[in-house]
């Protein structure tokens, strides 16, 4: 299952991140999301801006819906709770699996 909201922040950020990015269409997307809860409209006008208001969104939207570890691993803001190593923002990759790959698997650093 997944949130029409959570659906708007993922387009949202699409366009955002484009190579010419559509700020007006991820403004547009981000604003829905918004409007809905009763907030004004976003004031970010630049894709850095506009990436920034989309994680916190996703953060305040998506609250206890088990998002949040995956956005901060995925932006790279695991120290932002704590995690100093990199590694440890890894699972271990199960040895069977690294064996059984024939040499394709490599397993994480640091396991």
């Amino acid at each position: 299952m997944i949130r029409l909201a959570e659906v708007y922040l993922i387009r949202a950020e699409a366009r955002a991140r484009k190579a010419t990015p559509d700020i007006a269409g991820a403004q547009a997307d981000l604003n829905v999301v918004r409007n809905r809860a009763g907030l004004a409209n976003t004031t970010a006008a630049t894709p850095e801006e506009l990436i920034a208001a989309i994680q916190r969104e996703r953060r305040v939207e998506l609250a206890h819906e088990g998002h949040r570890w995956f956005d901060l691993r995925r932006y790279n803001n695991y120290s932002t709770v704590g995690i100093t190593e990199p590694f440890r923002s890894l699972w271990p990759i199960p040895q069977r699996e690294v064996l059984t790959s024939g040499g394709i698997i490599a397993q994480n650093p640091s396991y």
